[in-house]
This record gives structure tokens, C-alpha cells and sequence, in this order.
């Protein structure tokens, strides 16, 4: 395939107005349903490192490091993986009632 006959105009990358909206708005919608679970990975690594700090901070008080760090991280991460099955099932039921609300319409 041979490009001789090609040229470049710069309008050709131009959106009309009303599809450049329609496109911001469907990125725009994207953007807040894939939000909650963008956060998910935080929460999840935050209450394992809070979690962690704290025992971090028991063992330099008590002098039994390693002991407290260890039960904090664990206890973070049960926590943290409970907190994070909770909100996946809440994310999932919310979606599925929106989905079906927008089937009955």
C-alpha cells in the first residue's frame, strides 16, 4: 500500500463540539464508576501498614521487636482483606441494582 496521494490536514483531528461533550461524558462516567474500586488497593495496603506502625510502635515501647510489627501486620491484613470483601460486595450489589433499574426503564 502506497501513501503518495496522502495529506495531512490538521482539521481532520478536530472533534466536532458535540462529539468531543459526548466523549467527555462518557469518559467522565467511566471515571466515577471504576472510582470506588481504584481506591480499593489503598485501603487495603493502608490499614496493613497503619496496622504495622502501630505494632511498630507497641515493640519499641515494650522492647519485643519483632513480636508486636508481626501481630500488626497480620492484624492489618485480616482487616484489611475483611474491609476489602465488604466493600467489593457492597460495589457489586450497588451495581447490580443500578443495572437493574436501567433494564425496568
Amino acid at each position: 500500500m502506497r501513501f503518495e496521494n496522502w495529506v495531512f490536514n490538521p482539521s481532520d483531528l478536530v472533534l466536532p463540539a458535540f462529539q468531543l461533550d459526548q466523549h467527555m461524558q462518557q469518559s467522565q462516567s467511566a471515571m466515577q464508576q471504576a472510582a470506588p474500586y481504584l481506591v480499593l488497593g489503598v485501603q487495603l495496603a493502608g490499614t496493613v501498614v497503619v496496622c504495622g506502625a502501630v505494632g511498630w510502635w507497641i515493640d519499641s515501647m515494650m522492647q519485643t521487636l519483632p513480636v508486636g510489627l508481626m501481630i500488626g501486620v497480620v492484624f492489618g491484613s485480616i482487616v484489611g482483606f475483611v474491609q476489602f470483601l465488604r466493600t467489593v460486595q457492597r460495589l457489586s450489589r450497588r451495581d447490580k441494582d443500578q443495572s437493574e433499574s436501567k433494564l425496568e426503564r
